[in-house]
Parts: structure tokens; sequence; C-alpha cells
């Protein structure tokens, strides 16, 4: 599944996020024309990494503390 986040800031300061797909059939045809078929069919096959990230940064943005407090 690929796609993007979108992230939205409430005036409190909380911040939300959403994921947004991006299917093949939604890339626009000036895309297809500018990098090809093959090269579009890559980015959707091919350009992942699938290896787990950790660190304290994940870490601590998983039990968040706050709007105005950094870890």
């Amino acid at each position: 599944m690929y796609g993007y986040v979108l992230g939205t800031v409430a005036p409190d300061g909380s911040i939300t996020f959403q994921f947004r797909e991006v299917t093949r059939s939604a890339v626009p045809a000036d895309v297809l024309a500018r990098f090809g078929a093959t090269g579009v069919d890559w980015c959707f096959n091919e350009n992942k990494d699938m290896t787990p990230r950790t660190s304290a940064n994940c870490s601590a943005a998983d039990s968040p503390l706050g709007p105005n407090t950094r870890p």
C-alpha cells in the first residue's frame, strides 16, 4: 500500500495524522508521460524499505507528553 500522510495541527496544538492511499490507477497522465509506465511501475513495485525503524525519538513519540512538552 502506498500513500502519504497528512498532518493537521489544531488551534490547541494537538496534531493528528491521516494516511491517504495512492493507487497506481490514480497516477495522472502527465506523470506517466514524464516518467513512463516502467518508471511509475518501479516506484509502486520496488521503491520501498520495509525495515523497522526504532530510535529514542520514535519511542518518545509513542507516548506523547503533551503539546507543550518536548521529550
